[in-house]
């Protein structure tokens, strides 16, 4: 069977990865990624270094709502000037 054959046949192994870059990457319209404007943080991927010290949960939810509440606002100001 020929490599393109085999590309043909194994399609929706590629479905996930593109979905996981197309979501991790910075919008134009937006200036967000879709990841963040769902989940309310940025991703964090294995290779990422993680030095965030741990917060409590009343913080984080709050920090959460304050957050998305302002990219809310500067992704709608960044959807209307484009």
């Amino acid at each position: 069977m020929t490599k393109l054959n085999e590309e043909r046949e194994n399609w929706d192994e590629y479905i996930s990865p593109t979905l996981f870059a197309y979501r991790t990457k910075v919008n134009k319209s937006t200036q967000f990624t879709l990841f963040y404007l769902a989940y309310g943080r940025k991703v964090i991927l294995p290779f990422d270094n993680n030095t965030k010290a741990e917060i409590s949960l009343m913080d984080r939810v709050e920090e959460i709502t304050t957050e998305l509440i302002q990219a809310k606002k500067k992704t709608i100001e960044n959807i209307e000037k484009s």
